[in-house]
Formats: structure tokens, C-alpha cells, sequence
């Protein structure tokens, strides 16, 4: 018993890895395989932290459908372990997802529930994370100065360089909504600089930046790319 929970760990971590490495599919396969193995120990914390990375990769893979059903499983999981940090987890997850299908008022709904949540565990990193969701919802929503006090608030909660960089990100996409080309530059040149920048922190600071040097004048574009 004790070789095969090993081996699974082995097997989540991996997974993990992959994840944060951009390789969405391997991750999945990887989640699979340990989910099949906790199961058949009938592992409950094993089963929610394998459906939980299911659920992630399938998002990432735009299977949004499926990653709903992965982590409304999980969030049932953790309500029957009666274990809030994973019902937190969960609940950004499908806020996440609402975020990603255009249902606003969905996700803001279960990232206000879980940042009361988060709040009352002193999960900091769960704290930063809800709100720095909050603010990208405020921002597609078009309340950008409702976007930028979630954003400065996530900041002033974490110390997590990822996480710093993944919402100075999204301060840099309501400062170009707002008219403020030269802000946006130096914020994304410094995420895209930084080597404490995750792939999807990274990939959306380049989208950004491409966004950004698209709208410069022929003359601003150098200085942009130099201080890239």
C-alpha cells in the first residue's frame, strides 16, 4: 500500500510539472493514471488532488464542459471530507471557469463565497488569487477602477513572485484599457523579464505585448522592444 501511494505521488507531482511546463495533455495523462490508482485504494484526499489536476488540464485544453463536471465532482468531494481548503479550491475553479464561458455574474458569485473562505482559513494565496480573478471579471465587465482596487488589493496580500507577476499582468491589461500605453509597457516588460514568470503568466504578458506594440507609433516600437 504504502509503494503505490508513493508511486502516485510521483505520478501527481509529474502531472504538476507538466502543468506548469505548458504540457496540458501529458498532465492529463499523467492525472489519469494516478486517479485510476487512488480509486482503486479508495484514497478520498488522492481522488480530489488527481480530479483536481484533471480538471486544470482540461481547461487548459479547452475542454471547459469537462473540467465543470471534474471540479463540481471535486467540490462534492471536499463537502463530503467536510475539507474547506478544498471547497475553496473548487469554488475558484468554477468561478474560473464561469469567468472563461462569459458568465460574469456566475463567477463573481462563487469568488466572492470563496474568498469569505479563504479569508476565514488565513489562505493567503487563495485570498490573492480570488480577487486577482475578481478584478479580470471587473475588467471584461468594463468597471476598470473596480478591477484595479481587486488588483492592488491581491497584491498587497501576496508575496508569491507567481503571483505577484500573474496579477501585475492584469494591472498592465486594465492600465492599456485605459489609455495608458507607457504604464502597460513597463509592467509587462518587467513580467516578461522576470524568470519567476509562469508559461501562463508568460503567454498572456506576450499576447498583451503584442496588443500593446500593435498601437505604438512606428517611432515608440523600438523603445519597446529595447526595454523588452
Amino acid at each position: 500500500m504504502r509503494r503505490a501511494i508513493k508511486r502516485i505521488e510521483s505520478l501527481e507531482f509529474l502531472s504538476r510539472i507538466a502543468l506548469s511546463q505548458g504540457e496540458y495533455i501529458k498532465a492529463k495523462e499523467l492525472a489519469q493514471k494516478s486517479l485510476a490508482i487512488y480509486k482503486k485504494f479508495d484514497y478520498s484526499s488522492g481522488i480530489f488532488l488527481s480530479l483536481n489536476l484533471l480538471g486544470h488540464a482540461a481547461r487548459h485544453l479547452g475542454q471547459y464542459a469537462e473540467a465543470k463536471e471534474l471540479h463540481q465532482e471535486v467540490l462534492q468531494t471536499c463537502k463530503s471530507l467536510d475539507y474547506p481548503l478544498g471547497v475553496t479550491l473548487a469554488s475558484y475553479s468554477l468561478g474560473y471557469l464561469a469567468y472563461l464561458v462569459g458568465d460574469h455574474a456566475e463567477a463573481k458569485r462563487l469568488l466572492c463565497e470563496r474568498l469569505e473562505i479563504a479569508k476565514r482559513l488565513a489562505y493567503q494565496h487563495g485570498v490573492a488569487r480570488s480577487l486577482n480573478l475578481m478584478g479580470n471579471v471587473a475588467y471584461v465587465s468594463g468597471e476598470y477602477q473596480e478591477a484595479e482596487q481587486y488588483l492592488y488589493q491581491a497584491l498587497k496580500t501576496t508575496q508569491a513572485v507567481p503571483m505577484m507577476l500573474e496579477i501585475v499582468t492584469s494591472l498592465a491589461k486594465v492600465i492599456l484599457a485605459e489609455g495608458r500605453p507607457e504604464q502597460a509597457r513597463e509592467l509587462l516588460a518587467f513580467v516578461l523579464n522576470h524568470t519567476g514568470s509562469t508559461k501562463e503568466t508568460r503567454d498572456n504578458a506576450s499576447r498583451l505585448w503584442a496588443e500593446l506594440v500593435a498601437e505604438l507609433p512606428d517611432q515608440m516600437i523600438t523603445v519597446a522592444q529595447e526595454k523588452r
